[in-house]
């Protein structure tokens, strides 16, 4: 089965193509009209890095690392290898400007076949990684929110499940309440 692809210039080539001047020239076959500015993105991307582990995994992390010297290091090469992860992502980007993400770059340069595997696993680790941090997060609202009959393990699932479904129906009804209950996560935490 052929997939659809864009009547612009090969992709692929514009991807790996170092010398072409592809930043200039964006893809004009993008149905997806963008709905989010700079400081709504900016914001998301906050809050996503600003993660609730950073309350947690600090300790383990001094614990388990022995010396400071050791734990320093975890943390610096830790920031190094984001920067390079964020920076492969903006060259991508600025070199194959199209709406889709990893299904349209791994479509074009791979197979969709890959693509959708690809996006299939994005969404069961992120499933995972969204119930560590309810979890973690309701540990730490729990004494502000609930009696002090409630703060148990019982409540700890209760709180986490029903973050998880009032993040869910936000998501749920559209793209623009996203920055929103991003920015008042960021500012929470």
């Amino acid at each position: 089965m052929n997939s659809v692809r864009c009547k612009c210039q090969n992709p692929v080539r514009k991807l790996f193509d170092v010398f072409s001047d592809i930043s200039t020239k964006p893809c004009h076959c993008v149905s997806i009209k963008p709905k989010l500015g700079l400081f709504d993105l900016t914001m998301i991307i906050v809050s996503l890095v600003i993660g609730i582990g950073i309350f947690r995994s600090p300790a383990i992390v001094a614990q388990k690392a022995g010396t400071p010297t050791v734990f320093f290091t975890a943390w610096i090469l830790g920031g190094v290898i984001t920067i390079c992860g964020a920076l492969t992502f903006a060259e991508i980007g600025s070199r194959f400007p199209t709406a889709g993400g990893f299904y349209k770059i791994f479509s074009y340069c791979y197979h969709p076949a890959y693509a959708f595997m690809l996006n299939w696993s994005l969404v069961i680790i992120n499933a995972a990684s969204a119930v560590g941090v309810a979890i973690v997060g309701a540990e730490y609202i729990n004494p502000v929110l609930l009696p002090l009959a409630w703060q148990n393990n019982m409540g700890i699932k209760l709180t986490a499940v029903a973050a998880i479904l009032v993040l869910y129906a936000l998501n749920f009804l559209g793209i623009k309440w996203v920055p929103a209950h991003k920015i008042f996560l960021a500012w929470l935490k």
